[in-house]
C-alpha cells in the first residue's frame, strides 16, 4: 500500500487488497491495491502515516503518540480526523511533511473560528502539539476566509451579506459571496435565496460541527473542496441546493445522524480526473436522503468517483435518488442495514458495489447501462436483499461472491428482479403459467434469481388479482329503496346492488347466490349482472320471488373469470329479508286469484239494502263486481296477515260478503262496516284508524314502514275516471308506491297512467283517505258506528262533552279519541250503474267510553234519510238499529245512545224529542177544502190522521218521537162554495188546553167556469177576545184585501198582490195566524 501503518486491525487492509484485485480486473484496472480507498486518503491507527497518491500533496504525518486517524489530502485542503488510541494520552506532537516549502498555511481545529497561521520550513515540514483528550477535526488550507452565522442580534456576519430575521433565526442571502460560511449556532436557517457561494477550490462552502436543527436551503455552492461539511451533527436539513464543480464531495457527513437531505442536485460540469463524490458518509447513521440527483460526468475515469459513498454507516434510508455518469453509482464499505428504494442509477462503470456490508435492502430501483456490472456483492457481505429492481443493459448484470446468505428473490408474490437479458423464451425465460415470472431461475456469477420477472416493473402489474365488492345492499324494485337486514318487502322483486373493484382494472360483474333462509349456500343457481368498469356500482334483479324468508351472498367476477371471495350480506347466518305479499283479489272477473273463483263471486248480490240514490245498496241490484272494491280490499289485507280461514270458510269476497250480509251491521246502506271485518276474522286483524287527509304521505309511509298495507280511498276524478273507489297500497318505493287494485287489476303503482282497456287506472300518485288495519291478537274490541244516508250531517257528543262530526255552523270536530267522522261510498267501476249522487256519512269510535251519547242529524237538504246505528261490546257481540225519516235544511233530529261495553243488547238508540208538533189550518185553494198541516221541530211533514167522533171531527198529528197534537172541531160544514168550521179544543200529548177561546173559520169562493180557477175568495177567522180577520180576494184586480182587528186595537187594512191564504196556527196552545 506504499504507506507505513501501525494498526491493531491490519486484517482489514489484507481483505481490501484481495477484494481490490477481484474488483478491478477489467480493461480499466489499476495494479495497486489501494483502489478500495480513495485517492489521497489513508486511515488507520499508529504513529506514522503517508499519502502517496494525492492529486494535491503527498504528505507524511508523524505522531508522538499512537492515534486513530483519517488523513485526507485533496486539492487545496488537508483534513485530519483523529483521536487517541490510548485512553491515558492527552496530547501528541504532530509533524506534517510534504508541504510546499516556506509557504503560509491556515490550520483550523473543529471550527473556522479556531485558526492557527503557520509557514512550512525550508523542508516543507510543520510541527505542533495536538490535544487528543477528545476527537478533533483539523483542516489545513492555503487560503483564509470565513463568514460566521450565529444566534445573536445581527446573526453574526449575516448582516454583511444578507438579511437576518432574529425572531425566526433565518439568514437570507441578498448577494453572492466568496467565503466559507460556518453555522455557529443550533436551529439556524440559512436560505440561499438562489444566490451562490463561490470557492477557490479549497475548504467547505458551508461548515457545521456539533450542530442540530440547522436548515440549509436554496443555495448554490460552487468550486469548493467540499460543498457542505457536516461533522458530529444531527437533526439538520439540507434541501433544494445546487452543488456545482466542487472538487471532492458535494456533501460529507462524519459522525452525524438523523439528518435529512432532500431535493438537492450535484453536477460536475467540467470534466476532471480528480476525485469527486456526490454524498459521502463516514460513521454516520439513521440519515434520510430523498429526491436528490447526482451527475458526475466521470463514468470512465478512476474508482474515486462515486455518486453515493458509505463508510461504516448504518441504517440510512435512500429514497428516489438518481445517480448518473459516475464510476460507481453507489458504494458501501462496512455499512449495514441501509435501505435503497426507488433509486435510478445509470451510465456508470459499476452501478452498485457492496463490500463487507450486510443486511442492506435494494428494491424498486433501476440500474442500467453499466460498463462493468450492474451490482456486485463482495464477500464478506451477507444477508442483503435485492428484489423488484430493473437491471437493464448492464455489461454484467450481477456478481455475488457469497451466494449463501444474500437474497435476490423473495417468495411469491414478491419475487425477484427484472433482467433485460433474460425476458424472452429464446433467452431461457418462459412463462407457461402466466404468473409473470420466468419459469426457470436467472443464473449469474455466484448466485441466481429464483423468480425473475418477465417484464420490466412486472411487480407493478400484479398477477390478475381477484375483484372485490363493497357497499352492497338489497333494494326494492326501483333500485333505490333499501330493504334493511331482516326487513320485509311487499313486492316479489328484489334488487341486489354492490360496488365492484378490480385491482387490474378489468371489467367486472356482480354474482349473487340467493337461497331460502334455511338453505345452505352451495354455489348453484346464481344471478349475474352485466360486466361494468372497475369501480362501478351495478345491480342484478330477482323477480317472482315467492313469499318466504331468504338470505344471499355476493361476489365480484372479472371478465377473465377470476372470482373474488363470497361475502354474505349482513350478519352471517341471519335471515336477510322476508317477502310478504298482499295477494291480489279482484271484485271483477280476472285471473286474480283465478278466473273460476272471480267469475263465481263477481255476479253475486252485494250488501243488504239501502235507500235513495245509493247504487251499491242491495235493492239497487248491486253486485260484487259493481260495488265490492272495499270488500275485496279487506280480503287482501286479511290474507296478508295470514287470515286465510274465517267463520268456517275460505277468506275471499264471496264468503266475507255472505257473512257481512248475515250480520246486523255488516253493511250499512251499501257501505262495508270496517269494524265488522275485524269480527269476521275473529279479531286476527283489527281496525286501527280512519284518516280523511288527502295525500297523507307521512301516515302512509309510517304504516308501510311498519309493514302494514293500507286501504286507500280514491275519489271520483282521479286518473280521469269518475268513479269513487277503494284499493290497497302495499309497498313504498323511493318516489312511488306499489298497489293492488281490485277493479283496475293491472295497475302496479300509484302513479301509473290510466289505460282503461288494459285495466290500469292512474291515481296521480295520491289518495283521498286511508282505512287502516293492523295485525290482531284475537281479543275482541268494542266499537260504535253510525251511518247516515241523507243530505245531512252527523254531530255527536260523548258523555264527557267531547264532540265529533260537523255542527249546524259547519264546524268540524275531532275531539274523541279513536273517533273519526268521514264519508264513504263507491261507484260501479264497470260503468253500468250511474255515479252515486250522495255518499254515506259515518261516525266510528273504537273503544268508546260507557254512557249516553247525543247524536244530531242536521239537515243540509230536503229528502228522506236513513240512520244505521251499530255497536259491538268487548266480547265481540254486535247489535244494530235502523231509523228512517225526512229532513230538510234547518231541521235537526236528535238521538240518544246509551252505550254499554259489556253487553251489546243494553246499547239502545232512541230519537230524543219531547216537543209535540203544531198545526196550521187554512183553505186549500187547489182541493177547495179545509186543509190541516202538521209542523214539528224534528219531523218533516208529520203524519196527519182524522176521525169522526159523534158530531166532532178529530184530527191528530204525530211526530217520530210519538208526540201528538189533537184538534177537535164541533162542526165542519161545507156546502157548495162555502165552508164553516168551529174549533172546539186543542190537546198536546192528550193534555187539553184549558180556557180555549171560541174559534170560527169561514170560507166562501166562486169559480171561473172557463178556467176552473178561483175567481173570488173571502176568508174569515175569529178567535174570541183575540183577533178577527177578514180577507177578500178578487181576480179582476188580482189583489187580496186584508183587514185585521185585534182585541182592543183599531182595525188595520192592507192590500196585497195575488191570492193570499190566511193560516190559523198553534204554538204551545196559543192561536195565531200567518199569511
Amino acid at each position: 500500500m506504499n504507506q507505513i501503518i501501525k494498526t491493531k486491525d491490519a486484517r482489514f487492509w489484507i481483505i481490501v487488497l484481495i477484494v481490490t484485485v477481484f474488483l478491478f480486473m477489467t480493461p480499466m484496472q489499476k495494479t495497486h491495491a489501494g483502489e478500495l480507498l480513495l485517492n489521497g486518503v489513508v486511515a488507520g491507527e499508529g504513529t506514522h502515516f503517508e499519502v502517496v497518491d494525492s492529486d494535491y500533496l503527498n504528505i507524511v504525518l508523524e505522531s508522538s503518540e499512537s492515534i486513530s486517524i483519517r488523513l485526507e489530502s485533496v486539492p487545496k485542503i488537508i483534513t485530519l480526523v483523529l483521536r487517541a488510541t490510548v485512553p491515558t494520552a492527552t496530547s501528541t506532537t504532530i509533524t506534517i511533511g510534504g508541504l510546499s516549502t516556506e509557504t503560509t498555511y491556515y490550520k483550523y481545529e473543529d471550527s473556522y473560528r479556531n485558526l492557527t497561521e503557520f509557514t512550512a520550513d525550508e523542508t516543507g515540514r510543520y510541527s505542533y502539539v495536538q490535544n487528543i483528550v477528545t476527537p478533533h477535526v483539523v483542516f489545513i488550507q492555503p487560503i483564509k476566509s470565513t463568514k460566521f452565522i450565529r444566534d445573536d442580534a445581527t446573526g453574526g456576519d449575516c448582516a454583511s451579506f444578507g438579511f437576518w430575521d432574529n425572531l425566526a433565526k433565518v439568514c437570507t442571502l441578498t448577494q453572492n459571496i466568496s467565503e466559507t460560511i460556518e453555522i455557529d449556532s443550533n436551529n439556524i436557517i440559512l436560505n440561499g435565496n438562489n444566490f451562490t457561494v463561490f470557492g477557490s477550490h479549497t475548504g467547505s462552502g458551508v461548515y457545521l460541527n456539533g450542530r442540530s436543527g440547522v436548515v440549509i436551503k436554496n443555495l448554490r455552492i460552487e468550486n469548493f473542496s467540499y460543498g457542505i461539511s457536516v461533522y458530529n451533527s444531527s437533526s439538520n436539513r439540507i434541501e433544494n441546493n445546487n452543488f456545482i464543480n466542487n472538487d471532492n464531495q458535494a456533501i460529507v457527513f462524519s459522525n452525524s445522524g438523523t439528518n435529512t437531505t432532500t431535493g438537492n442536485t450535484v453536477s460536475l460540469l467540467i470534466f476532471s480526473f480528480s476525485r469527486h463524490q456526490g454524498f459521502v458518509l463516514y460513521n454516520s447513521h439513521g440519515n434520510i436522503f430523498q429526491n436528490n440527483a447526482i451527475a458526475l460526468n466521470t463514468r470512465t475515469i478512476a474508482s474515486g468517483h462515486q455518486g453515493i459513498l458509505l463508510f461504516s454507516s448504518n441504517n440510512n434510508n435512500f429514497i428516489s435518488n438518481s445517480v448518473s455518469d459516475a464510476y460507481q453509482g453507489i458504494l458501501l464499505f462496512d455499512s449495514n442495514g441501509n435501505d435503497f428504494a426507488l433509486s435510478a442509477v445509470a451510465n456508470t462503470f459499476q452501478g452498485m458495489l457492496l463490500f463487507n456490508s450486510s443486511n442492506n435492502i435494494v428494491h424498486d430501483s433501476i440500474i442500467r447501462d453499466s460498463q462493468n456490472a450492474g451490482i456486485k456483492l463482495l464477500s464478506p457481505s451477507s444477508g442483503n436483499q435485492v428484489y423488484h429492481n430493473n437491471f437493464i443493459e448492464n455489461q454484467t448484470q450481477a456478481t455475488v461472491s457469497d451466494a449463501s446468505t444474500n437474497i435476490l428473490s423473495l417468495p411469491k408474490p414478491i419475487g425477484g428482479n427484472y433482467w433485460s437479458n433474460y425476458d424472452e423464451p429464446n433467452e431461457g425465460c418462459d412463462d407457461i403459467n402466466a404468473d409473470k415470472f420466468c419459469d426457470l431461475p436467472y443464473v449469474f456469477s455466484g448466485k441466481q434469481d429464483d423468480l425473475p420477472w418477465v417484464m420490466q416493473d412486472g411487480w407493478k402489474i400484479p398477477v390478475n388479482q381477484s375483484p372485490t365488492i363493497s357497499s352492497f345492499g338489497q333494494l326494492k324494485s326501483d333500485g333505490i329503496t333499501a330493504i334493511f337486514e331482516g326487513g320485509i318487502t311487499g313486492e316479489p322483486t328484489v334488487t341486489f346492488k354492490a360496488t365492484l373493484t378490480d385491482p387490474d382494472n378489468d371489467q367486472v360483474k356482480l354474482q349473487v347466490e340467493f337461497k331460502g333462509a334455511t338453505q345452505p349456500f352451495d354455489g348453484t343457481t346464481l344471478l349475474g349482472s352485466d360486466f361494468v368498469a372497475s369501480g362501478s356500482s351495478t345491480t342484478t334483479v330477482k323477480n317472482l320471488i315467492p313469499e318466504g324468508t331468504y338470505h344471499w351472498r355476493a361476489r365480484a367476477v372479472d371478465h377473465k373469470g377470476n372470482a373474488g371471495a363470497w361475502q354474505e350480506f349482513g350478519t352471517v347466518g341471519n335471515m336477510d329479508f322476508e317477502v310478504k305479499l298482499v295477494p291480489l283479489y279482484t271484485q271483477v272477473r280476472s285471473n286474480y286469484p283465478s278466473d273460476e273463483a272471480t267469475d263465481g263471486w263477481a255476479v253475486l248480490d252485494y250488501a243488504d239494502g239501502g235507500i235513495g240514490t245509493y247504487p251499491c245498496a242491495k235493492n239497487t241490484n248491486a253486485t260484487i263486481a259493481r260495488c265490492g272494491c272495499a270488500l275485496a280490499s279487506a280480503v287482501m289485507v286479511a290474507r296478508y296477515y295470514d287470515v286465510t280461514q274465517a267463520q268456517g270458510g275460505d277468506v275471499n269476497p264471496k264468503e266475507m260478503n255472505h257473512w257481512l250480509q248475515s250480520e246486523p251491521s255488516g253493511y250499512k246502506n251499501g257501505d262495508i262496516n270496517w269494524d265488522a271485518v275485524s269480527r269476521y276474522t275473529g279479531y286476527k286483524i283489527k281496525y286501527e284508524k280512519t284518516n280523511n287527509t288527502i295525500n297523507n304521505y307521512a301516515l302512509l309511509d309510517q304504516k308501510l314502514t311498519n309493514n302494514q298495507p293500507v286501504i286507500a280511498k280514491q275519489n271520483s276524478g282521479r286518473g280521469g275516471i269518475l268513479r269513487t273507489h277503494f284499493m290497497v297500497i302495499d309497498n313504498k318505493l323511493a318516489t312511488n308506491y306499489g298497489v293492488k287494485d281490485p277493479a283496475w287489476y293491472n295497475t302496479k303503482t300509484l302513479n301509473d297512467t290510466t289505460n282503461s282497456a288494459d285495466k290500469v287506472r292512474g291515481y296521480e300518485n295520491g289518495f283521498d283517505g286511508l282505512r287502516i288495519y293492523k295485525k290482531g291478537d284475537g281479543i275482541a274490541q268494542s266499537s260504535m258506528n253510525l251511518t247516515l244516508g241523507s243530505p245531512a250531517e252527523l254531530f255527536l257528543t260523548d258523555p264527557q262533552g267531547r264532540k265529533l262530526g260537523k255542527d249546524k255552523n259547519g264546524t268540524n270536530y275531532e275531539e274523541i279519541p279513536n273517533g273519526a267522522y268521514f264519508q264513504d261510498g263507491f261507484d260501479d267501476p264497470l260503468g253500468d250503474t250511474p255515479v252515486a249522487l250522495d255518499k254515506n256519512k259515518l261516525i266510528q269510535i273504537l273503544d268508546p267510553i260507557e254512557g249516553q251519547y247525543r247524536v244530531e242529524v242536521i239537515g243540509t237538504g230536503a229528502g228522506s234519510y236513513g240512520l244505521w246505528s251499530s255497536s259491538c261490546d268487548a266480547a265481540g257481540n254486535a247489535q244494530g238499529q235502523e231509523f228512517h225519516s225526512e229532513t230538510a235544511p234547518g231541521y235537526t233530529a236528535t238521538y240518544n245512545i246509551n252505550f254499554d261495553s259489556t253487553n251489546a243488547t243494553n246499547t239502545v238508540t232512541r230519537l230524543s224529542d219531547e216537543i209535540p208538533p203544531e198545526v196550521k189550518i187554512s183553505f186549500n185553494p187547489i182541493l177547495q177544502e179545509l186543509g190541516i198541516q202538521g209542523t214539528d221541530n224534528t219531523t218533516v211533514n208529520p203524519a196527519v190522521s182524522s176521525a169522526q167522533q159523534g158530531k166532532e171531527a178529530i184530527y191528530q198529528i204525530n211526530d217520530e218521537a210519538g208526540n201528538t197534537i189533537k184538534l177537535a172541531f164541533s162542526k165542519i160544514k161545507q156546502e157548495g162554495k162555502e165552508i164553516k168550521a168551529e174549533l172546539k179544543f186543542v190537546q198536546y200529548n192528550n193534555v187539553p188546553i184549558s180556557k180555549f177561546p171560541k174559534t170560527e173559520l169561514k170560507y166562501e169562493w166562486s169559480i171561473d167556469k172557463k178556467t176552473g180557477e178561483i175567481k173570488e175568495l173571502e176568508q174569515k177567522l175569529e178567535v174570541k177576545n183575540t183577533f178577527k180577520i177578514k180577507v177578500k180576494y178578487g181576480r179582476e184586480k188580482n189583489e187580496t184585501e186584508v183587514k185585521i182587528e185585534k182585541n182592543g186595537e183599531k182595525e188595520t187594512k192592507q192590500t196585497l198582490s195575488g191570492l193570499v191564504i190566511i193560516k190559523l196556527t198553534t204554538a204551545s196552545g196559543v192561536l195565531g195566524f200567518e199569511f
